[in-house]
This record gives C-alpha cells, structure tokens and sequence, in this order.
C-alpha cells in the first residue's frame, strides 16, 4: 500500500476491493513462504549434518603433532580452518541460516498484512452499518 502521507485519499469501493484482495491472496502467499520455510528448515539439517561430517573428517586426516594438549587443540583447530570442504559447508550453511531469517521476516510481515486487512474489513463493515442505521433512520424507516 502507498505511503499513508503523501497518497490521495480512496473511495469506499477502492477500499473495499483493496480489502477483498488482500484478504483473498494473503492465505496463498503465506502458505508460500511456510512451504519455503519447511524446505529451508529441512536443507539447514541436512547441510549442518554434512557440516559434521565435513569436520570429522577434517579431524581424522589432519596431520597432529603437539607434544601436549594445547598444540594438538590448536592443530585440530587449524586443519579445520584450512580445510575447504569445511568452509563450504560453513558458508553454505550460513547462507540458509540467512535465508530462513529471511523468509521468517517475510511470514511475519505477511501474517500482519492479513491481519491488518482483516481489522480493516471490520472496520469497513461496522461503517458501513453505522451509514445504513443513519440512513434508515433519517427517512424515517
């Protein structure tokens, strides 16, 4: 919808089909983005269980030769660091990450949306009662 400020003021009838397209096409577009959102949540658990797989490996091939505790921590750490399946795998896993807050931040805006347009719909209703009550009872019905 248009900036509240700067747009010119619509008619009952604009209202009305705002409100009738907003409130029909809302349902759709939000089972859209929690279809979405199903298929990143499942893609984030496969992608960070080929992440630890990833690491594990890393781990089991890297080459360790501390003399204590620390150095070997530190090896281990380093050989995940260099390796560049577990930077993928990082990076890919931090790219659904993002897209799943997206696609929350999308199902949030639109569920308010509807919302919106259905507190909007009562409104209209009960205005347009309240102008049919006057009506009536100005020419004496």
């Amino acid at each position: 919808m248009a900036d509240q400020t700067t747009a010119t003021p619509i008619n009952d009838k604009e209202l009305t089909a705002y409100i009738v397209t907003t409130l029909r096409g809302a349902p759709d577009e939000l089972a859209r983005v929690e279809a979405e959102l199903s298929n990143q949540r499942y893609e984030l658990d496969t992608s960070r269980r080929q992440l630890e797989a990833a690491e594990l490996d890393a781990k089991i091939n890297a080459v360790i030769t501390g003399k204590n505790a620390e150095e070997r921590k530190l090896q281990g750490e380093q050989a995940l660091m260099g390796n560049s399946t577990v930077k993928i795998q990082r990076d890919y896993v931090a790219g659904v990450e993002a897209n799943i807050a997206g696609q929350e931040v999308e199902q949030k805006k639109l569920s308010r949306q509807f919302q919106a347009a259905m507190a909007l719909a009562e409104l209209q209703a009960a205005r347009m009662h309240l102008m049919t009550t006057v009506n009536r009872k100005e020419n004496g019905k």
